[in-house]
């Protein structure tokens, strides 16, 4: 649609919206709509050829306020229409953004939506306002006529080419609408070209028509409606369910005239207009007239109306119309051509004749003082943090109107701009009020409350602010620390890491892993105690598991087996001014409900493609579906493509011990973990290591009790003297938890069944030293960045949690928990157990 072609298209797009708000009342929306169409009218003058463009209020009409002219009384309102009094009463106010004219889009034309708006156009702006919403329809036309694909006439092309003394094949195709002399590649980007060149038979036929039909038809001539002889207007029971209206004056005369009768205004609950209609009549003489007020009477004018002429006159409008239009399509011009519509004046404002009845009535509405409106539902606006909006409304025999607050974000909303949280003695007409959204989101609900005698009407107006997504979702693949953006390299005497250091790490092939998608800070950060709910699936695809590869479902828990048959659902946290509150968020150690999908093993493959010696990789595709409970929805998508490095396989042998038997005074026995503890607790520590899963062996005669020299016994029982073999396996014996750990090595050693004492013990093995950090002896903190500490989250795969502000694992049990292996700690350890 940003096609140059669709310029006539969008205009009407535009046009309608505006012309729907002001059916719907909203404040200044009629004006801009006439004052629109005579821009476009001076801005193009080929537009309308022939048809003056001084003045774009034809009538004094509104779409609010007019004259039904049905014989019988005023009707009472609508059986289902929602009144009450106040405090109970809420008119309930449209958003004026969809509806009767959505026909009318920036789509290709629809017939009977320009219609809706031609008939508003004729209304508002007259004759010209209906010309030119149809002159733009015919020029949308033959823009669609030149898009690429559109189906040319051969027989039209011949005679095109005859002309233009050019080949035939020169205008079929991609060429057509280029190489015309008729139609030159300059009206394809230039609207006022497109009005010049298109035809105008129809609506030079129509100009001509109107003023012959004229001649031939001439309108009623007369002034229907009258307030003469009228010196005041009495209502009695102004507030009750059947008001009386005593007219008091001279010159009324005995009886009414054939056809004459007292017209009153009233409201319609289904139109929200008010309707001057004929009164029931009590009384008649010369100086004193009674008639009867329906319980839907608006304070108004009282006037005598000639009901006769009216009807005569909407009878010869109707007429004429159906002439115009018969006249039109014989000439071959389809569509509306409706020059007319029914006599719609309302009685002139003379003060003797106006009174007060009933109760007030108040057409309201909230949007953007700038830019498009954004609903969050049919009921409610959108709006930013920030943002500066209007409060507008239209009032109906009211005396006053007062602007509150209903909830605590309007009242912070109120406030913020300068206002207390009731804001009276407002113009009873028409007005507005311009106010800015708070810097934090906010749900507010404000009420415009129409005040008379009779008491209150209210309209409501609620609207949502969100603040802005602070970042891009993102997918992040862990073991134990994220990574997958880490080369590894052929370097003098083994390996080195490119880039050399840094928060992430190579991953290792084989290795059950977890994609971490992160999408709270991706999303409209929402109002305290507004909750969205999101789903996500993660396709996962590369060169050595194939290009199609699988969707995957993120579980409950990383720890589980396998997904949930359903969909995991999470809510989103706290809305957040900024990405730095939101970090800082973070470094509290909170952390947001991320969607957690487990990698199994065969899918993180590494080494290279074939026989290309080209590193393999892994591409992720995250979508996340984001949904409000009752606005709108989100499709959130996040990527990354990570490699995996193969590593030396290893496995794991252990045997459990306790110490339950020649127990010193006083010394608790302390029983052997089990075998699914011990297992646990190694498999938790190899999600630690950059070493494949391993396979996980028990040792004969487990569990043993504690003699003092258990890992004398392991060393005898593989033989003694270490051999290269050896450092295949690493045998361990597992004592019960808190007793700590010794691996003085080779390739065995002791710890408890815990995962990271166990990942500590198995680093030693590996080669690394504690750091000198809380009063023991090792590498300088100096030696690791930041000292040591994890500045990274960290995330435990069995532990289903992320970790954060822990320090490296190498200060385990020396210093405060957490300990968590570090990005230089892994990069240390991926390199000292090398490839396979």
């Amino acid at each position: 649609m940003n096609s140059p072609l669709f310029a006539a298209h969008r205009i009407l797009d535009r046009l309608a919206g505006m012309a729907f708000d002001a059916r719907g009342g909203v404040f200044g929306a009629g004006e801009a709509f006439a004052e629109a169409l005579a821009e476009l009218r001076r801005a193009v003058p080929d537009l309308v050829p022939g048809i003056a463009g001084e003045t774009s209020y034809p009538r004094e009409v509104s779409l609010r306020i007019t004259v039904e002219v049905a014989e019988g009384t005023g009707a009472e309102e609508t059986s289902g229409a929602k009144t009450s009094e106040y405090p109970g009463e809420v008119e309930s106010v449209g958003d004026g953004r969809a509806g009767d004219l959505e026909a009318v889009s920036a789509g290709l034309i629809d017939a009977e939506g320009v219609g809706a708006l031609g008939e508003t156009a004729l209304r508002l702006a007259g004759v010209a306002g209906a010309a030119v919403i149809r002159q733009l329809s015919t020029i949308a036309m033959i823009a669609e006529r030149r898009l690429d694909g559109y189906p040319w006439d051969p027989g039209y092309q011949a005679d095109l080419s005859m002309l233009a003394d050019t080949p035939v094949d020169d205008y079929v195709g991609d060429g057509a609408g280029e190489q015309s002399r008729w139609w030159p590649s300059l009206d394809r980007t230039d609207i006022a070209a497109l009005v010049r060149t298109s035809p105008t038979v129809c609506e030079l036929s129509y100009l001509r028509l109107l003023d012959d039909d004229l001649v031939a038809h001439p309108p009623p001539v007369g002034d229907p409606l009258s307030t003469t002889g009228i010196e005041r207007v009495e209502i009695g029971d102004a507030c009750g369910s059947a008001p009386t209206m005593t007219i008091r004056g001279h010159g009324f005369g005995t009886a009414p005239a054939a056809g004459v009768g007292v017209i009153a205004a009233t409201w319609d609950s289904v139109t929200s207009r008010v309707v001057y209609r004929k009164m029931a009549l009590s009384s008649w003489s010369d100086t004193v007239i009674v008639v009867a007020l329906p319980g839907n009477a608006i304070s108004g004018t009282a006037a005598f109306a000639d009901l006769n002429f009216i009807a005569d006159y909407n009878t010869w409008a109707k007429a004429r119309n159906r002439r115009l239009n018969d006249a039109m399509h014989a000439r071959g011009c389809p569509g509306n051509w409706d020059a007319e519509v029914p006599y719609e004046d309302s009685p002139a404002p003379v003060a003797a004749a106006q009174y007060s009845a009933g109760k007030p009535r108040v057409l309201a509405d909230v949007a953007p003082t700038t830019g498009p409106v954004e609903q969050w539902n049919a009921g409610t606006l959108h709006l930013r943090t920030g943002q500066a909006f209007r409060v507008a409304w239209q009032g109906f025999g009211g005396d006053s109107v007062t602007v509150r607050a209903l909830d605590a974000g309007a009242t912070a909303i109120l406030s913020a701009s300068g206002y207390p949280s009731a804001v009276t003695g407002l113009n009873a007409s028409s007005g507005k009020l311009v106010l800015t959204a708070t810097a934090t989101p906010v749900r507010g609900t404000f009420a415009v409350d129409a005040i008379n005698q009779c008491g209150t009407t209210r309209a409501t107006l609620a609207l949502i602010t969100t603040g802005p997504a602070l970042q891009a979702a993102s997918v992040a693949v862990f073991q134990g620390i994220a990574g997958g953006d880490v080369e590894v390299q052929a370097a003098t005497g083994g390996e080195a890491l490119n880039p050399a250091g840094g928060p992430t790490i190579p991953l290792v092939a084989d290795k059950r892993s977890v994609a971490v998608i992160d999408w709270w800070a991706a999303v409209p950060q929402m109002p305290p105690g507004e909750t969205l709910t999101a789903s996500a699936t993660l396709e996962v695809h590369g060169p050595l598991i194939g290009h199609l590869g699988v969707t995957l479902r993120p579980s409950h828990s990383t720890a589980d087996a396998a997904p949930p048959a359903s969909d995991v659902e999470l809510p989103s946290g706290p809305g957040f001014a900024s990405l730095a509150a939101y970090q800082q968020w973070l470094a509290q150690g909170n952390s947001p409900r991320t969607f957690n999908v487990v990698l199994p093993p065969e899918i993180c493959q590494g080494g290279p493609i074939g026989s290309t010696g080209v590193p393999g990789w892994l591409v992720l595709e995250a979508t996340v579906r984001v949904r409000s409970l009752d606005g709108p929805s989100w499709t959130l998508e996040a990527g990354n493509n990570v490699t995996f490095h193969p590593r030396r396989r290893v496995r794991i042998r252990y045997r459990a011990w306790g110490r339950t038997t020649n127990l010193s005074p006083g010394e608790q026995p302390r029983p052997a973990p089990s075998d699914q503890a011990c297992r646990e607790a190694l498999r938790a520590a190899a999600s630690l290591l950059p070493i494949p899963d391993p396979q996980i062996l028990t040792l004969t005669n487990s569990p043993v009790e504690q003699n003092g020299h258990l890992i004398e016994d392991l060393i005898a029982e593989r033989g003694g003297t270490a051999t290269p073999s050896w450092r295949d396996e690493i045998w361990l014996v597992v004592g019960p938890v808190g007793v700590g750990g010794y691996a003085p090595g080779p390739w065995v050693g002791a710890t408890d069944a815990t995962g990271l004492t166990t990942a500590h013990e198995i680093c030693h093995l590996f080669a690394q030293n504690h750091l000198a950090l809380c009063g023991i002896a090792g590498d300088p903190p100096s030696s690791f960045p930041n000292g040591g500490d994890v500045v990274v989250p960290g995330y435990d795969m069995w532990g289903n949690a992320f970790v954060r502000n822990a320090r490296d694992v190498m200060v385990r049990t020396y210093c405060p928990e957490p300990t968590w292996p570090s990005p230089e700690r892994w990069r240390r350890v991926f390199l000292q157990v090398g490839r396979p």
